[in-house]
């Protein structure tokens, strides 16, 4: 999970750099749909990085969205080498969208935004050491990817018109949101039940990938 969450943040500043729009950081729950939430029967939980592009004379605007969920994990031991050793193994997904949003109301204050996005959502499973230098080899596996479609609403506040006497918007917003994501079918893994050691191919599903995302964060630069 650390090492996606550092490549999830390199792509995006890389990003954000060149595009020269605000950027946000966000905390993320999601709620799988259907036959989703049958076999994934945790609720994920991760980080999300966007970018927005702000048009002074139109209520549109635009942006992207990066991030990486976890919602599953298990740790346990093995025999390595004659050494026993601790393992940590992670049920993940990345998520990559690209939306366009219209301020339903706007004030100094606030915006009331609806949302459209369309993007993908790619699921993946690690093992690693616990402990460094352990001579341990960790497995990354990719397992499918699901296209999404996807809308939803959102409330960004800014708390310096909010707090101050003249109503001066400052440079932070805080961000609210929900969005509901049909997802196309999709291979992804859930950690089996039950003791024992299993491997990145056991626990494997395919189904239908609908979920709804939460987010709450800041917006820096808009």
């Amino acid at each position: 999970m650390k090492k996606a969450l550092l490549t999830t943040f390199i792509l995006l500043l890389g990003t954000t750099i060149h595009a020269q729009t605000g950027w946000g950081i966000n905390l993320k729950a999601y709620a799988p749909k259907a036959t989703f939430n049958q076999n994934v029967d945790k609720v994920p939980f991760g980080i999300s990085f966007n970018y927005l592009k702000n048009y002074d004379d139109s209520r549109f605007s635009w942006g992207g969205e990066l991030g990486v969920a976890m919602y599953s994990n298990d740790s346990y031991n093995i025999m390595h080498r004659g050494n026993q050793i601790r393992i940590e193994e992670e049920d993940c997904f990345f998520t990559l969208h690209g939306f366009v949003r219209y301020d339903i109301v706007e004030k100094s204050a606030f915006k009331l935004y609806s949302e459209a996005r369309m993007g993908v959502t790619t699921f993946f499973s690690t093992t690693d050491a616990v402990l460094e230098n352990t001579g341990f080899d960790g497995e990354f596996d990719f397992h499918g990817t699901a296209f999404n479609l996807g809308a939803g609403l959102g409330l960004m506040v800014n708390p310096g018109a909010l707090f101050s006497k003249d109503r001066q918007r400052g440079d932070l917003w805080i961000n609210m949101g929900i969005n509901g994501h049909s997802g196309s079918r999709a291979t992804y893994r859930m950690h089996p039940e039950g003791d024992g050691v299993f491997s990145l191919e056991d626990g494997k599903h395919e189904s239908l990938t609908h979920y709804f995302g939460y987010r709450l964060g800041v917006v820096f630069g808009i």
